[in-house]
């Protein structure tokens, strides 16, 4: 059976399905959640004249639906550590690689989204950096590996996201997975405001 109709099964009835194959239904899960994820705004420009006080207490109702994102998506975890649980009942090596994927992939825009959340926080805080000649406003810009969120369950999170990439390139050797997990580990997640001049 192909992908997509093991998919339609799954959304006709997912807790049967759940009860039947537990690692499929949690691939679908973080699919589903991931997808809704997506769909959320994420501000990346700053114009000089929005950091007024007025303003500022918008940014506050802006992050309002990161903070749901974060919140069903960390329910979608547990209930692939549920899943987890169960993995011996699942035979097959590929839905082994196709759950462990979702989960690095849950994992590393759950950092994302904590991450983000920090470096809109910056705002409220007065925390943006000094802007010089010519420049209008900021950008979100990358900063690298390392996350500067200092919540110790997005640092808890970055740390397994690592493990897990690494652990699905070991186990999936020559694989697509493998391939796609290398390349998704080099995804830089830390973030930080700079200074824009267009």
């Amino acid at each position: 059976q192909d992908l997509t109709d093991l998919q339609k099964r799954f959304t006709a009835n997912a807790e049967e399905y759940a009860k039947e194959f537990p690692l499929r239904a949690a691939y679908f899960d973080a699919l589903d959640s991931l997808k809704e994820s997506s769909k959320v705004k994420l501000r990346e420009v700053l114009g000089k004249g929005d950091t007024d006080p007025k303003k500022k207490a918008a940014f506050l109702l802006e992050q309002v639906p990161q903070g749901v994102s974060i919140f069903k998506l960390e329910q979608t975890l547990a209930r692939m550590k549920e899943a987890a649980e169960k993995r011996e009942s699942e035979t097959s090596k590929r839905w082994h690689a196709n759950f462990d994927y979702a989960e690095a992939r849950l994992l590393s825009r759950l950092v994302y989204l904590y991450e983000y959340n920090y470096t809109m926080g910056q705002i409220r805080n007065d925390a943006l950096p000094e802007l010089t000649a010519g420049q209008n406003g900021w950008r979100v810009g990358v900063t690298g590996q390392k996350i500067n969120v200092t919540e110790k369950k997005a640092k808890d999170y970055a740390k397994e996201t690592k493990k897990l990439w690494k652990q699905i390139q070991d186990e999936y050797p020559d694989t697509p997975w493998s391939l796609l997990a290398q390349r998704e580990s080099m995804t830089a997640l830390g973030l930080q405001w700079r200074g824009k001049s267009d």
